[in-house]
């Protein structure tokens, strides 16, 4: 066990080194355009500290599983966090040190070891406290999932005004091809002023959509807006870009007041090799769909994003390159079905025992409880609440997905439980009868 637990650690560690010192070149004029005092920093200010925590909560686990307690494990990971910032600020090129990281990893670190000392009463609780971890994280899900919806609504940015061409914007690549001409809602369109109240009108109903002739001359590393419509402080609602051979679209959503990030649709491969062809690419969204294309000579490509509750790694996650949005609907099936582990986990130890060699009341009842249970809950999260935040019901992947999590977490409680019970039971047994029925 000190064995697995120091390897532990040094995973906790490695994990920490990739994501956090690997050189990013492409990278090194916003790094140096931030400042090392912000809290919440740029635009997706939230999805920083909630990845930052997020990254150090296995140091946390894994300092106090390896025996440090108190506010050891905290120090700990206040220095290994001091030590990425330096690196990052002196050695590490592209990387913006700040003291959210600092404070943001620190916390990370204190919130693992937390988990870590409460682990008995999470991964083996008592029955009728599981029925409570299970109810509270049933509800947890169904909030993520609301939560979701709500924050995937297009929305328009104050004073909205203008149709900009290959438009410079900060610590993305300026678009390095020709705009030929663009096509807004249909409507030929040249660089300026639009109308905003109609485009309100339209993105109310959620139908939007934005398509450019352009000729190819680069494939960016970052990426660069070909056409947007923005306000006046360059906040873009409608946004068609390059990224590599890649096309991407993305309608502002309620997500970017809250510092997350914008869903995109994107094509792979979309675009022929830099040499000044002429290409059309384009995007639109059309109530629950968000879909880019291209078109190449008469060959055309094409990629849609369905507007779900599951949709939230796209908010938070920086998965934004093959195999995750590549096919979207199983990245949010996924998404979706992993905190049902949990809530499978916690069904299955509340058909437990109350104490060593006495069953529950009834077995079977409290089984086909729990069944009926997860049928509510599935029906809700997946059937209801879609229709109720205006969003997509997701497919049949979710589905799937999600009785597999629950059975899974049932199944590991069900092993989890079986060798408490065989260690503890030969406790249980009273000594005189040991005696007695010894040689």
């Amino acid at each position: 066990m000190p064995l697995a637990r120091r390897l532990l650690l040094l995973a906790a560690l490695a994990f920490v080194g990739l994501l956090t010192l690997t050189p990013r070149p492409y990278q090194a004029p916003a790094s140096a355009a931030t400042p090392w005092t912000c809290l919440l920093c740029g635009d997706l200010g939230t999805v920083d500290v909630l990845l930052n925590i997020a990254l150090f909560v296995p140091l946390g686990m894994a300092l106090r599983w390896l025996g440090l307690s108190g506010a050891r494990p905290v120090m700990v990971g206040l220095a290994v966090s001091l030590a990425v910032e330096l690196l990052q600020a002196t050695v590490i090129p592209g990387r913006d040190p700040s003291l959210s990281d600092l404070l943001t990893n620190t916390a990370g670190t204190w919130l693992g070891s937390g988990l870590a000392g409460a682990a008995p009463l999470w991964l083996w609780p008592s029955p009728q406290s599981a029925r409570r971890l299970a109810a509270a994280a049933s509800v947890v899900w169904l909030g993520m999932l609301a939560g979701t919806g709500w924050l995937l609504q297009p929305v328009m940015s104050p004073g909205t005004r203008e149709l900009r061409w290959a438009p410079p914007v900060p610590f993305l690549e300026r678009f390095a091809g020709q705009v030929l001409g663009t096509e807004l809602n249909g409507v030929p369109s040249d660089s300026g002023l639009i109308d905003p109240e109609h485009l309100g009108r339209r993105l109310a109903q959620g139908k939007v959509s934005l398509t450019a002739a352009i000729t190819v001359v680069s494939w960016p590393e970052i990426a660069a807006p070909v056409a947007e419509v923005s306000s006046v402080d360059s906040v873009a609602v409608v946004r068609l870009s390059q990224l590599g051979q890649k096309v991407l679209f993305s309608v502002r959503t309620r997500s970017a007041d809250f510092l997350l990030r914008t869903p995109a649709a994107k094509v792979y491969r979309a675009l022929p090799e830099p040499a000044g062809q002429a290409v059309t690419i384009g995007g639109s969204l059309d109530a629950d769909l968000l879909t880019a294309f291209t078109k190449v000579g008469g060959r055309t490509d094409s990629a849609a994003v369905r507007i779900s509750p599951g949709l939230g790694w796209a908010l938070v996650l920086p998965l934004t390159f093959y195999p995750f949005d590549y096919r979207p609907d199983i990245t949010s099936a996924v998404w979706t079905a992993l905190p049902l582990l949990l809530v499978g986990y916690w069904g299955g130890r509340s058909q437990g025992t109350h104490s060593i060699g006495k069953e529950l009341p009834s077995r079977a009842t409290a089984r086909t409880a729990v069944l009926g249970c997860a049928g509510l809950l599935l029906t809700t999260g997946l059937g209801a609440i879609p229709p109720l935040t205006g969003t997509a019901r997701q497919g049949w992947e979710a589905w799937v997905a999600c009785i597999a999590a629950l059975l899974l977490g049932g199944l590991a409680a069900r092993y989890a439980s079986a060798g408490t019970v065989a260690v503890a039971t030969p406790a249980a047994e009273p000594p005189r009868a040991r005696r007695a029925s010894s040689p």
